[in-house]
Order: structure tokens, then sequence, then C-alpha cells
């Protein structure tokens, strides 16, 4: 669902580009492509370096924020159409987009190496693999819904990216769960030991004839 998502986040300025040409006749179809093109460099380029960032990362972490990181480009691509009056803030934001991409497989990859046999791996990188077909089959259909709704052809890129956002917060959610039911565990552990302990302070005072209140202690009664 996660790695779906970063499609619907990528190649919205080949969709857009037939707009951007109409109220910006002074770029080219090709020059314009020049754009796409920085984008394929940098995904290409941080999703080999991202790998060796992702091993030292948690993938619960990397896989959603690189994909909200995406989310702000695009949001940006649609929000401010003055950034098209510059062929060269085009290209960087491209550019950055690719970057914040790759961040997408390399944690994917690591989850299913960790969590899957050997024996089970086919199975589940061809299962995982359809994120690709599904991502790639809603980008078009869910920038021409956003186009729909609210007359803008900026849409194309603020609309996918609303709606990746709440996938990457779907993703995140869980894992943020995960981890605090593992700070709750280890808290009631410790307090647990600490109880054990100052029963045991507590019963040598008594046998000393000594007073002793635990520490923290609510008094209901004075």
């Amino acid at each position: 669902l996660g790695y779906a998502a970063y499609y619907l986040v990528r190649n919205n300025l080949a969709l857009a580009i037939p707009d951007i040409l109409a109220e910006h006749p002074e770029h080219s179809k090709a020059s314009l492509g020049t754009a796409l093109t920085a984008l394929s460099i940098t995904y290409g380029t941080s999703k080999f370096l991202m790998g060796a960032v992702s091993d030292r990362s948690n993938p619960k972490y990397f896989l959603p924020i690189g994909l909200i990181l995406s989310c702000a480009v695009m949001a940006v691509s649609g929000l401010f159409k003055a950034i098209y009056g510059s062929l060269v803030l085009v290209i960087a934001l491209q550019a950055v987009n690719g970057w914040v991409q790759g961040m997408g497989w390399p944690p994917c990859g690591k989850t299913m190496v960790h969590w899957f046999s050997t024996r089970e791996r086919g199975l589940i990188v061809s299962t995982w693999n359809v994120a690709h077909n599904v991502g790639g089959a809603l980008v078009a259909y869910l920038a021409a819904v956003g186009v729909a709704l609210f007359a803008d052809w900026g849409a194309k890129f603020y609309f996918n990216a609303a709606i990746a956002a709440v996938v990457a917060i779907v993703v995140f959610v869980p894992a943020l769960v995960i981890l605090i039911g593992f700070l709750f565990y280890f808290v009631a552990w410790a307090a647990w030991i600490a109880g054990v302990i100052f029963s045991i302070i507590g019963f040598t005072k008594a046998k000393d004839g000594t007073a002793y209140r635990y520490p923290f202690a609510v008094r209901l009664i004075k």
C-alpha cells in the first residue's frame, strides 16, 4: 500500500505538460522533458544510495517519511504555478522529487528479506510487486478526478499528493501504535520491578521497626 502510493506522486509532471505549455508557451515538450530526465536520474541514484541509509534506519518510518516529502514537493508543484515560469525551478523540484522517491523501495526490500524466508520470498515479492501496477494505474485516474473536483490542472499534483499523504499516515500510525505499545510494556515491567524492590525495602524497614513509605505513594487518608 505504501509503495503503491509512491506512484501517485512520481510522474505527475508528464500529465500536466499540455497545461503547462498552454500557460507557458516559452517552454517546449523537450525542455520540460529535461525535468523528467532529472527525476529519473536522481531517482535511480537515490534508489542505490538510500539502500545503505535504509539498512541503518527503521523501515516503519523511512518509507512514510519519503512519501510525505514527495507529497510536499507535488503539493508545491500544483499550488504554486508561478514556478513554471522558470525551467530551472521545475527541473530542481523534479530532481528533489526523484531523490525522495528513492526512499520507497529500500525499506520494502529490507522488510521482505527480514520477515520472510527464502522459501516464501518468491510469493511475497510477486505480491508486493503488484504495487507497481496498482499505483501506476491509479495515478492518471486520480489526477482526472482531482481536476474534475477542483477545476484546476494543478490538482493533478496536489490532489494525488493529498491521497498519498493519507496513505503515508495510514502506514505510519500502526507503526506508532506498536511503538507506544512497546514503550508501555517496558514501563509496566519497570513499574513492577520497582514495586518489588520497594516491597523488599519496606519489609527490611518493618523488620527493623522503622517507618517506611513507598516513594510516589498517593496518600488517601492523612
